[in-house]
């Protein structure tokens, strides 16, 4: 093999001081010799690359070369692929039959192939983020203030794509498949957490949907001062605290600051009456209570962001609580307060919304948990059984959702003995409707609602191994 051959020069743009973007030329040579020596053991391995994933010129030739003769179906050995090359006149310009031997001799054995193959795919990887970062200096400069919101956000979702792409495996046998798909059964049946998702903590809810899974999006709708914040924060604070449970979350707070919503926590788990606090009727013991919530509460897996409402904003941050801390699952309250990337010149807010509705859900997808996006419902809903049609500005939400929760409730200032029931804490009847189900059955789940403590209950009893840790 000569020299030239080497000094090749490579494909692509050049970098400041004419140096070549990342590659391994003995290592493209190494996966190709390994083709040449057992084609049929090899094949399968090497489907994970394209031509793309090659950088020295001659390489991608000999690489096309291949592709093309096991796409026709033919014998591979170095007579088919020479007559290949041939046709395309590409033969002499490799350097003849001398360069294919070489070639299949490059390496002794087949058996590091895979690690031949990641190394290649990794420094595609490398030079990709390096053209993904160029094209980003580009755009930044010639941008205006206004846009550098969406171009940072699109740059983030490109380098994630690279860093995280998966590869077509193709069409896979079912005999392949159904010994996961019967092990999913039967976790289900054994009530194993792992296969039926993270629970919400009320049993009426997670007989019907078991649980919210991962890639899932979840929408929990409602009319204004209904209470989905409530259910969102009661759901939130027992998948964190729940001895079955006990993972995670993060909740993006966009109606609501911090203190507000840590108030509410402490408010639902301590129940303690502020209306009665305030009028000197606390009740004996509640500063005991307090503390202990606190304790419990600084102790628990629970972060909150009341910042930015743009869904870059969202995206980035759920990103860095997942890495950084394991969330298992994302809160965000609500989907109608969020700002879009800025989409194409002419976009209505309801294209707007209908965009960040499958952002959230691509979003689900590639952090591999539950997205719980809170919505609210338009004003047709007022006295009638909530729809999935009443969602407010997007039919694309109930389109993108897994799940979608529709929350409903008499309040206080519509019905007396409503007002009486709250004024007694006797609490007051609530439903939650199960609009859509992707995954199994639609239903509903009767609760309770105790607005002087913003809590949600189940009517039945609460487990033991349901209670705080």
């Amino acid at each position: 093999m000569t020299n030239e051959y080497y000094g090749a020069r490579p494909v692509g743009p050049l970098l400041v001081g004419n140096q070549p973007l990342p590659h391994s030329a003995e290592t493209e040579l190494a996966v190709l010799g390994c083709i040449l020596q057992e084609p049929e053991r090899t094949a399968d391995a090497c489907s994970v690359l394209t031509s793309e994933s090659f950088y020295i010129p001659l390489h991608r030739m000999l690489w096309d070369a291949c592709e093309a003769v096991l796409k026709r179906g033919q014998a591979f050995d170095l007579i088919t692929l020479s007559d290949q090359l041939e046709a395309e006149g590409q033969l002499d310009v490799i350097g003849g039959m001398e360069f294919l031997r070489a070639t299949r001799n490059a390496v002794p054995t087949i058996a590091n192939i895979d690690t031949y193959i990641r190394k290649v795919l990794n420094l595609h990887n490398a030079r990709k983020a390096i053209a993904h970062a160029t094209d980003l200096v580009g755009k930044l400069y010639e941008s205006g203030a206004d846009d550098v919101p969406a171009i940072l956000g699109e740059a983030e979702q490109g380098i994630t794509n690279i860093g995280g792409s998966v590869v077509d495996k193709g069409f896979v046998h079912v005999s392949k498949i159904l010994p996961q798909s019967t092990k999913i059964i039967q976790g289900i049946a054994d009530h194993d957490p792992e296969y039926l998702g993270i629970q919400t903590g009320l049993k009426g809810i997670d007989d019907v949907i078991m649980g919210f899974k991962p890639g899932e999006l979840v929408v929990l709708a409602a009319r204004p001062s209904i209470g989905k914040t409530a259910l969102a924060l009661n759901i939130m604070k027992r998948m964190a605290l729940f001895k079955s449970i006990s993972v995670p979350v993060g909740i993006f707070s966009f109606e609501m600051g911090q203190e507000m919503i840590g108030l509410r926590l402490i408010i639902e788990d301590a129940q303690i009456d502020l209306k009665k606090l305030h009028q000197g009727r606390a009740p004996a013991g509640w500063i005991e209570d307090l503390e202990e919530t606190t304790a419990r509460l600084n102790n628990s897996p629970i972060y909150i962001y009341d910042g930015k409402r743009d869904v870059s904003s969202v995206r980035r941050h759920s990103r860095k609580l997942v890495k950084e801390c394991g969330a298992s699952a994302i809160f965000i309250d609500y989907i109608q307060l969020i700002k879009g990337d800025g989409g194409k010149k002419g976009d209505n807010r309801e294209q707007e919304v209908a965009k960040i509705s499958s952002d959230l859900k691509d979003l689900a997808k590639e952090l591999h948990i539950p997205v719980i996006v809170l919505a609210q419902l338009g004003r047709a809903a007022e006295g009638q059984d909530a729809k999935m049609s009443h969602i407010r500005e997007s039919g694309a939400i109930e389109q993108d959702a897994d799940v979608v929760l529709l929350l409903q409730r008499t309040r206080e200032a519509d019905d007396e003995e409503t007002a009486k029931a709250a004024a007694a804490g006797n609490g007051i009847e609530a439903k939650v409707q199960i609009g859509k189900n992707r995954n199994g059955p639609t239903g509903s789940a009767d609760l309770i609602y105790f607005p002087q403590f913003t809590m949600f209950s189940d009517p039945s009893r609460i487990l033991d191994e349901d209670l705080p840790i």
